[in-house]
């Protein structure tokens, strides 16, 4: 018994330290720059479907991050979920979001008919009839047509084996509130510079100014993503500092 725990532990292991790479970064808010690389893929392979997200105010947040961080267990049956991952598990990790824009795709036309928040919680929570074979099929086009520059090879770090008799450091954690938010503003002024420096180059390239404008979006969708995560921050802060001057008042009562 014991055995067995503990392969299904180092199961575990193996899929948070390879196929989760990124997920906690930003925890317990949503992996930005893995929704990011997604969202990237998508605008590459279906920009107008993309644009029908944004349009009704839903981020990756909402139409991805459910899907991944489910592992499409909610969207499958048993078995259907079984086949996706001997797929996914028998690729290299960035796989898994190619299967996850393989999704959005497949679910196109459903998805051009929702426009409130509550259909689309609904469509990524509950059981699709996606046929798991066009799935994959389709994961495996986005992998292999997918450019260089958005590919999720060149995001994540190759499949990395657990050592036997031990088991990795894992500390891809914000460990202070203070350290995440200077990488974050140091993070959004170098992107600020990144941005102005591809303005300019846009006027003297005016070819390359339907590539600056799909960049700017992508750096928006990013940017309120980390406002909305912020603010869920201070929320939560400023309730435990609520909480701790109540505790002190009741304590000087008695």
């Amino acid at each position: 018994s014991s055995g067995i725990n503990a392969e299904y532990g180092e199961v575990v292991a193996t899929f948070i330290l390879n196929w989760s790479q990124g997920w906690y970064e930003y925890f317990p808010h949503p992996p930005v720059n893995t929704l990011t690389c997604v969202e990237n893929i998508l605008n590459h392979v279906d920009h107008k479907h993309l644009q029908h997200l944004t349009s009704c105010s839903h981020t990756s947040k909402v139409y991805c991050w459910p899907l991944l961080y489910t592992v499409f267990s909610e969207v499958f049956s048993t078995s259907e979920w079984m086949i996706l991952m001997d797929h996914v598990l028998s690729n290299e990790p960035g796989f898994l979001l190619c299967v996850a824009v393989a999704y959005l795709t497949c679910s196109r036309q459903v998805l051009l008919n929702c426009t409130s928040h509550k259909d689309f919680e609904y469509y990524f929570h509950n059981r699709s009839r996606i046929p798991v074979a066009g799935l994959v099929r389709k994961a495996y086009s986005i992998w292999e047509t997918c450019p260089k520059a958005l590919h999720p090879r060149s995001h994540l770090a190759p499949f990395t084996p657990l050592v036997a008799g031990d088991y990795p450091i894992f500390n891809k954690y914000p460990e202070k509130v203070v350290d995440y938010q200077l990488k974050e503003r140091e993070r959004i002024h170098q992107e600020e510079l990144q941005y102005i420096k591809e303005r300019q180059l846009a006027e003297d390239l005016k070819g390359q100014t339907a590539h600056l404008q799909q960049q700017e979006e992508v750096w928006r969708r990013e940017q309120k993503m980390i406002g909305e995560a912020d603010q869920q921050r201070k929320q939560i802060q400023l309730e435990e500092e609520n909480k701790l001057a109540q505790q002190r008042a009741e304590a000087l009562e008695t």
